[in-house]
């Protein structure tokens, strides 16, 4: 793949399009962070940048590098922490594969360029970062798809980046962390099903207006956290997304009422135990667990029932 030569006509509002997605849809985010998107000449024809400057207290830089003259074309997706003591980079590179837009890759550490080390330099700053080289960008070459292409890359490398932090992963080959809504690939505790995660699950708002339609209760077996473990579990819950990806063409835009549907852990893994998935309908006939839980609202209903009778 060449990059087209129109790409030095859309790149920096492209790029602003893109940070600016990511901002408004990122958790965790500093307000207003820094953005900047260039062209800067260098000895191999130049590269295109956005930057993201401390978009986070520990984070000193998220950026985006496209080299314009190498072959293959790759795109370079880089978040660089302050450093100390556990390393995050270290922990990104134990992670092994992770899916950042349409790949799943490993990462490189890194460290900052000799120009740029000369600056922190002076003001007293260490950094360490670690680069994601992203070679399926083939939307670089489309004005209309490579604004969300590039906050797609932002959210799933800054999901990752949560997850790290928060100590929310264990280093380990096949390691898939708990929370559904943060990388593609997860596999849940209790179950032995590696659930595929795409990126429209992992939308923030189209997962807030999803569950704001529909409630926190799960649409197969009736469970409700917030029931079950009080305000610990108030308002948690999964999104299953229920169009089939092979269907989907490139100007899909997600539908958070028709296209996804809340559902708890066990029975997003249960969904995707057969490929293409279950229906929820036919994950609801097999769930046992559902007339347990009808029988239950039903008896919570007569007791209140009785109680306003005898009041």
């Amino acid at each position: 793949m060449n990059l087209s030569n129109e790409l030095a006509d859309y790149w920096i509002e492209a790029a602003r399009t893109a940070a600016g997605e990511f901002i408004h849809n990122a958790e965790c985010i500093s307000e207003n962070p820094a953005v900047k998107a260039y062209f800067k000449k260098n000895k191999h024809g130049g590269s295109y940048w956005l930057e993201i400057r401390e978009p986070r207290p520990i984070v000193r830089l998220v950026d985006i590098e496209i080299q314009k003259a190498i072959n293959p074309i790759t795109l370079r997706a880089r978040i660089w922490y302050y450093s100390g003591e556990p390393s995050l980079p270290r922990r990104h590179k134990e992670l092994g594969l992770v899916s950042l837009g349409n790949e799943e890759i490993r990462c490189s550490e890194i460290d900052p360029r000799e120009s740029w080390l000369r600056q922190l330099a002076v003001n007293g700053v260490a950094v360490e970062g670690v680069e994601y080289p992203l070679r399926k960008v083939e939307f670089l070459n489309s004005e209309s798809e490579i604004g969300s292409g590039l906050a797609a890359i932002l959210n799933d490398l800054w999901s990752v980046s949560l997850q790290i932090e928060n100590g929310n992963v264990v280093a380990a080959k096949n390691f898939f962390p708990e929370e559904i809504g943060e990388l593609e690939s997860m596999l849940y505790e209790g179950a032995i099903s590696k659930v595929n995660v795409n990126k429209f699950e992992r939308n923030r708002r189209a997962r807030e207006q999803c569950i704001d339609h529909f409630g926190s209760e799960c649409q197969v077996c009736h469970i409700e956290f917030g029931e079950l473990y009080g305000e610990i579990g108030a308002g948690f819950i999964h999104v299953h997304h229920l169009v089939q990806l092979s269907s989907i063409g490139e100007t899909y835009a997600v539908n958070p009422i028709q296209d996804l549907v809340p559902v708890c852990p066990n029975c997003h893994a249960m969904l995707h135990q057969r490929n293409p998935p279950l229906s929820i309908e036919e994950l609801r006939a097999r769930c046992k667990c559902v007339n347990i839980m009808d029988c239950k609202k039903s008896d919570n209903h007569e007791n209140a029932k009785r109680q306003k009778t005898v009041v």
